[in-house]
């Protein structure tokens, strides 16, 4: 199933479906990367790692993406040696950089 998520682009109803948590905060990830043209693996353990990456060469930040746990209270893990970042300041980083 989470490769034929992959495979598309969710509409609002459908993300309303999935639950939050660290797997939503990837798949936000994943999507925005793949609606700037990036190549990501339909298998959603292979494109966190490449998120992972790419975080890392975009920003310097060290990535801990989470998809095992997804209880709503669980958060992805993004940080550099001075700061711990949020998933939204992730997103805005990300838009800052490639744009809207």
């Amino acid at each position: 199933m989470a490769e034929e998520l992959m495979d598309k682009t969710m509409n609002e109803d459908e993300l309303v479906q999935v639950s939050g948590g660290t797997r939503i905060e990837t798949y936000d990830i994943i999507k925005f990367y793949k609606s700037k043209g990036v190549e990501m693996p339909t298998n959603i353990e292979a494109a966190a790692r490449k998120a992972c990456i790419l975080l890392n060469r975009d920003f310097d930040i060290s990535v801990a993406l989470n998809i095992q746990d997804n209880s709503d209270d669980s958060k992805n893990r993004y940080y550099d040696r001075h700061k711990k970042y949020s998933h939204a300041e992730i997103m805005d980083m990300l838009h800052k950089k490639y744009g809207k």
